[in-house]
């Protein structure tokens, strides 16, 4: 009897094994590799606004993945020698800031992030709502940047290294330095004694409020009540579980040293452990020169090494991670497609492990997003960045610049010519439903459906006016008051043409015809006292800014405003430029 359930545990073991896929897979050696998406090698700052790979970065000491439905996988980073935030945009590979001016100290609370000013920021984390925390580790402050705002706040005080939202609403941080414990936002210590200046190891079994930690630079939980803790001084991850009301060991002897991939989760060394991660039945975490994985189920244990070797430092680029060097991994992600990203903070780089049977045309986007209906073709990388050709083909992926030519890939035709494929119309956008693969604008919006399903607003509902961050002014080539960008993304017209409709609105020295259209708020294609008077009303009604963007934010910056008023009285008083 004995011996039929000891083989039928190591059956399911067996099973349990073999059926581990998408994003708990086990990264083995054999077809994966690993790159650098960004940093030179050079701690320094530069490369805003350009590729990622070719941008300076220093020290970074925090990593996070966003994904969002059918979208590459965006990656924020903690530049923590630069007191920044920074991202990298899976869809162009570019890289830009966040949050953090460059300045190490302590302002901007209630401002753009951008503005503000961070001290050695470190762990990172989204919350269910999609807003940034930051642990603003100089400053002994946890920031969260609102996702929808860009405004940043202050949200604890503690000199935090990680952080980990749960789903009550409370932010679990993890403080290093003189205090040793993990905290709520709120202030309520959670686990470790270090309210009595005690930093240490002291045993298991204990209340977590009576047990010593030693410099815990991460946490992450299973739930609310169970938790796990990158103990780093004490060489350990400790774990919390409510039931038992102690803090025991989860992974870890206690010893400091590179340890083997093993079943033996408590029997072998850790080497300092300073960022982990929950995902499933699986912890991601990083130590000395490695990233590492366990998985912990009621049949299955082991700790397996993700990348890096046996020694610290820098080599391995496109090949196999596990020959690979890393120099003091800060933090790691994964994406559900199983890539994984690493904060290679000694080598001022940020890394990617990959396999590359994933992505078959090498542009950096794995299939599963790379397809027909987000309007790019995964077997080819001809791409338009400018709405035609390039020569030589561009490395990017026709997802990243949605109208392409149709006979640059298979997925690309656009019968409306409103910069949204047939496929992706066909298959709809961001939820919306399926589009009108002939009818530029389905909902009658005046917005154009491409645009629209680019700022992920519905196409088919004349209500939803969309943010026009992606449309903010960059020039006005025709001198008609409105930018190019906002005629492009907003008119469908020709910055340097004044009437791109042709219909000869306008005087015959041609200023400003697309703008005085516009400008006519009642569509009588005439700009007088009615279109001033319905500007008041609307201005009177509606006396803050406006992000619904109605027509009468002829300028389209985000509020009906007096700036409107001066584009109608331009042409008001310049008699004839409507007929």
């Amino acid at each position: 009897m004995l011996l039929r359930l000891s083989l039928a545990i190591l059956f399911l073991s067996a099973l349990v094994v073999a059926s581990y896929g998408g994003r708990n897979a086990p990264a083995l050696a054999t077809g994966q590799t690993i790159t650098t998406i960004a940093g030179t090698g050079t701690a320094g700052f530069s490369g805003d606004g350009g590729p990622a790979n070719s941008a300076e970065i220093s020290d970074p000491g925090g990593l996070v993945v966003l994904e969002r439905a059918g979208l590459p996988t965006d990656i924020y980073f903690s530049d923590t020698g630069n007191c920044r935030v920074r991202l990298i945009s899976g869809a162009t590979g570019l890289i830009s800031t966040v949050a953090g001016d460059g300045t190490c100290a302590l302002s901007g609370d209630g401002g753009q992030a951008t503005s503000a000013r961070l001290n050695q920021p470190r762990g990172l984390a989204i919350d269910a709502a999609g807003n940034l925390l930051i642990a603003d580790t100089g400053n002994c402050r946890v920031r969260k940047v609102d996702a929808l705002t860009g405004t940043i706040s202050s949200i604890a005080t503690a000199c935090a290294w990680g952080v980990a939202p749960a789903t009550n609403g409370h932010v679990f941080i993890a403080e290093a330095g003189t205090t040793c414990r993990i905290t709520l936002e709120d202030g309520t210590v959670v686990a470790g004694n270090g309210f009595l200046w005690d930093c240490g190891f002291d045993g298991d079994g204990q209340n977590p409020l009576l047990t010593a930690l030693n410099q815990p630079h991460s946490v992450t939980l299973k739930s609310d009540t169970v938790y796990y803790i990158a103990d780093t001084e004490n060489c350990r991850i400790r774990r919390y579980v409510a039931n038992s009301d102690s803090i025991e060991t989860f992974a870890g002897n206690g010893t400091c040293a590179q340890g083997p991939d093993t079943t033996d989760l408590v029997g072998n060394p850790l080497d300092r452990p300073s960022a982990i991660l929950r995902e499933g039945d699986e912890y991601l975490f990083t130590e000395g020169c490695r990233v590492r994985r366990i998985i912990a189920t009621l049949f299955v244990t082991n700790v397996i090494t993700l990348a890096g070797s046996a020694s610290c430092g820098y080599s391995g680029d496109d090949g196999d991670p596990l020959f690979a060097q890393l120099n003091a991994p800060a933090a790691a992600d994964r994406d559900s497609y199983g890539w994984l990203y690493i904060a290679d903070s000694a080598n001022n780089r940020i890394r990617k492990v990959f396999d590359p049977s994933t992505d078959p045309d090498s542009d950096n986007v794995p299939t599963g997003v790379d397809n027909c209906s987000l309007s790019s073709n995964p077997s080819q990388v001809n791409t338009d960045r400018n709405f035609t050709d390039n020569t030589p083909p561009s490395t990017q992926d026709d997802y990243t610049w949605i109208n392409s030519d149709p006979a640059g890939d298979a997925c690309d035709a656009d019968d409306d010519n409103d910069g949204l494929s047939d496929a992706a119309e066909a298959s709809g956008c961001n939820g919306s439903g399926p589009l009108n693969a002939t009818n530029p604008d389905t909902d009658g919006d005046l917005f154009l459906d491409g645009p629209e399903c680019t700022l992920g607003t519905n196409p088919n509902n004349a209500a939803i006016k969309p943010s026009l961050a992606a449309c903010a002014a960059s020039g006005d080539a025709d001198g008609d008051r409105i930018s190019n960008q906002i005629e492009v993304c907003k008119y469908n017209t020709n910055p340097n043409n004044t009437d791109t409709d042709g219909d000869q609105d306008g005087n015959p020295a041609g200023l400003a015809k697309d703008g005085c259209e516009a400008a006519s708020l009642n569509n009588d294609r005439v700009v007088n006292s009615a279109d001033q008077l319905l500007m008041v009303n609307e201005i009177n009604r509606e006396p803050t800014p406006s992000l619904r963007l109605r027509s009468y934010d002829i300028n389209r910056d985000g509020s009906v405003n007096s700036a409107d008023q001066l584009i109608q009285g331009q042409f008001i008083s310049t008699p004839g430029q409507c007929p």
